[in-house]
């Protein structure tokens, strides 16, 4: 080993690359079957004689280098080869000659080496390091390397599961699992057995089969459920696999006899007592039972109701509440005496059941069914289910009804709804305050999902703000009475108001203040803020005859603000309940254009005897300014030139536009002149009269007037004729009476 490892130094150190030839290392493909050893030949075609060659050979842990089977070939002449593991993993092959002698020929076989083959199939390269093909010179002349393949062929299983769980099987049934058996290798997997360490597990199909390479195989394997008991097992697959011949799966299973406790579902309506039945379906004899049972808030039970089936022989059943919600259940027998049967009912329990509408488990645990040895054959148990039909109502949880006039009572609907699974009966309704009532008709009665409008009036002649709960009472089981907060407020109709008025540029138009008052009042202030367009005539303001004794200061406080304070020094009362309480004059500027000036109330008192500020509210007013014509009227009937046999006419025509004041009212003018010189004038307040005309020719048209005394122009004139009297009766000429003729062409005259 240590002249090898010398010469290794040697060649590495003094070989240079020389690339003039083609010279190249080549180690060929080879493959071999699992534990095989196999022969690997390095092959050098070289243009330029070459004395030594040298590499490094990487091996997989599938390959074994055999000591001492490195060889040369009949190309050597006094030639040596040392081939040497590095770090175990490196084999290092060296061939050399002392004498510097060439290798023959300039192609072929140089060397062989051995590997042994491991059990893992797959293709293994074998790829050179540090390759050299030395001359005499102790140059490198190496061009080129060709590195090898080796195939190691061979099966390999594998399952994609370590274990088969069957988890919990009934006795008499059985229980199906399956696996799947994967081939790796690139050669037939052949199994030649399936193995199961226990007669209760058996392989549903073929236990001898094969897998080509990279195929799949699956197996399906059977629990048979005939003792009970738990059971581990072990599955074994016996195939060609080099090195799994014997390849296992853990199997697991549990046979079990079926004892089972089953609790019932309930069906009621709230408010009714109903019975919870529990069965027990068994394959072993059993004594007795026991279990908790967790109440939901809706179910109650009834003491001393529950009651054994007829299963029992000797047996007692003991139930209590161990706290607020969960129910003990105990069933014995002193005696030791098994329930009778293998399946029915054991137990009823009796329940009121009060709640709101929908689905409530009904949950046990610490469920036991003792055998006579006292253990616990329970193999499952199950919950039950409470549904509760109940009706449920709802609607808005309040209700405004704004501002009322005492002298008004105000209806609005409330909507009340039943979203419940049961019928809802209202029974009762109750208002907290007297302001507000209904007039509905009770019992009212809502199926499912069924709505009704029920009338709420307000009403009062107490002033103020009121605030009530309507109480509405019901079967619904948790919103009983159903509260609605009802609100009003309820005011006196005390109002100041401005009229509107119209005028002409230039015109002095005369305001009035209204005052509608339900109460009595001794005073009244206001600040009345007006249009620049309009100039205050001092001295102007004066009272009405409602007022009685009182006096009135009107004054400016800014140019276009004018304050007004009437009052009685003794606290007279104005007369009567509407109607204006003071006038005052205002000029209209001679260049105002049309339109409308705002006439605005603010700073309002309206005084009662106790100094009491009763208004509620203002009306502000304008004043219009209207220069412009209505359009002129358009005539409709009777038409122009039309004769009529009738001395009632209906005269007719279109409507005027007037955009600001409006039409008034229309001037109808008609005469049997045309030029109207002794015509008759008509104020006509629509679009249309009825008439009465004698014999004659008429000619008519129509003005219109707006509420500004602007007229418009005169429609055309139209003439229609009444003629009522028949004309006189034609008297007879040719042929003559009784007349015989002798032409076929006969002249008729009269």
């Amino acid at each position: 080993m240590q002249r090898a490892n010398f010469f290794i130094c040697v060649l590495v150190a003094i070989f240079p690359v020389y690339l003039i030839a083609t010279n190249t290392l080549w180690i060929h493909d080879v493959e071999g079957n699992a534990y095989d050893t196999i022969t690997v030949d390095i092959d050098i075609i070289n243009d330029a004689p070459f004395v030594a060659f040298q590499f490094d050979l990487p091996l997989s842990q599938q390959l074994t280098y055999l000591h001492n089977s490195a060889t040369l070939s009949g190309r050597a002449t006094d030639h040596v080869i040392d081939a040497a593991l590095v770090d175990d993993s490196i084999l290092r092959i060296v061939a050399y000659s002392s004498t510097n002698a060439p290798f023959t020929g300039d192609s072929g076989v140089v060397a062989h080496f051995k590997l042994i083959l491991g059990s893992v199939p797959g293709d293994y390269p074998l790829v050179m390091l540090n390759p050299i093909i030395g001359d005499s010179n102790s140059n490198n002349i190496l061009t080129d390397t060709i590195n090898g393949t080796l195939t190691l062929l061979a099966p390999d299983i594998e399952a994609d599961v370590q274990m088969l769980d069957f988890d919990r099987t009934p006795l008499g049934s059985y229980t199906d699992r399956s696996f799947t058996i994967f081939n790796y290798g690139n050669q037939l997997l052949h199994v030649d057995s399936v193995n199961i360490d226990n007669p209760y597990f058996e392989v549903i199909g073929s236990n001898t089969f094969d897998i080509p390479a990279y195929d799949s195989y699956t197996i399906q394997v059977r629990f048979n459920s005939v003792v009970k008991d738990t059971y581990n097992n072990v599955l074994t697959i016996v195939s060609n696999d080099p090195d799994e011949p014997y390849y296992t799966v853990s199997l697991h299973a549990i046979a079990f006899a079926v004892n089972e406790l089953h609790v019932g579902d309930i069906f009621a309506f709230s408010g009714d007592t109903v019975t919870l039945t529990c069965s027990i379906n068994n394959m072993e004899p059993f004594v007795g039972f026991q279990f908790d049972m967790l109440l939901p808030e809706p179910m109650y039970y009834i003491d001393a109701s529950a009651s054994l089936s007829s299963r029992a022989v000797d047996h007692n059943v003991s139930v209590a509440l161990i706290n607020d919600d969960t129910l003990r259940v105990i069933a014995y027998s002193s005696t030791n005496t098994p329930f009778t049967g293998n399946d029915g009912d054991i137990l009823y329990l009796d329940f009121y059941i009060e709640g709101v509408a929908g689905y409530y488990p009904i949950v046990v645990d610490n469920v036991i069914i003792a055998d006579s040895s006292g253990a616990n054959i329970l193999s499952d148990y199950y919950n039950g289910e409470l549904e509760i039909a109940a009706a449920d109502i709802y609607g808005v949880d309040s209700m405004d009804f704004g501002n009322v006039s005492l002298l008004d009572t105000l209806l609005q609907y409330i909507v009340i709804g039943n979203n419940g699974n049961d019928t809802l009966n209202i029974y009762q309704i109750v208002f907290t305050e007297s302001s507000f009532w209904t007039t509905v008709t009770l019992p009212i009665r809502l199926a499912p999902y069924e709505e009704i409008e029920i009338p709420v009036l307000f009403g009062t002649t107490d002033k103020g703000p009121h605030y009530g709960i309507m109480q509405i009472f019901s079967n619904d089981p948790d919103e009983s009475p159903f509260e609605i907060s009802l609100y009003g407020f309820v005011f006196a109709p005390n109002y100041m108001i401005v009229n509107d008025t119209l005028g002409m540029p230039g015109d002095t138009v005369l305001i009035h203040v209204d005052v509608d008052n339900y109460e009595q009042f001794v005073a009244f202030q206001f600040d009345l803020t007006f249009a620049n367009e309009l100039t205050y005539v001092e001295g102007s303001a004066q009272l009405t005859d409602r007022a009685q004794g009182h006096d009135l200061s009107a004054s400016l406080v800014d140019s276009n603000v004018l304050r007004v304070i009437a009052y009685s020094m003794q606290q007279n009362v104005f007369m009567g309940n509407s109607g204006a309480v003071v006038t005052m004059q205002f000029v209209i500027d001679s260049t105002c254009g049309e339109g409308y000036l705002p006439l605005t109330l603010s700073n309002t008192i309206l005084g009662d005897s106790n100094s009491n500020n009763i208004l509620w509210d203002v009306v502000n007013g304008y004043v219009l300014v209207d220069t412009t014509s209505p359009n002129t009227p358009t005539l409709v009937t009777p038409h122009d030139g039309y004769y009529i046999n009738n001395n009632i006419v209906e005269l007719t025509w279109q409507s005027a536009t007037d955009n600001l004041s409006g039409v008034a009212y229309y001037s109808l003018e008609y005469d049997v002149d045309s030029l109207f010189i002794n015509s008759v004038d008509t104020i006509v307040y629509d679009t249309t009269i009825t008439m009465e005309f004698g014999e004659s020719r008429y000619y008519w048209h129509v003005c219109a007037t707006d509420f500004a005394g602007n007229e418009s122009g005169w429609s055309e004139v139209w003439w229609f004729e009444v003629d009522t009297r028949a004309p006189q009766t034609p008297s007879l000429i040719s042929p003559a009476d009784s007349a015989y003729m002798n032409d076929v062409e006969v002249v008729f005259q009269w």
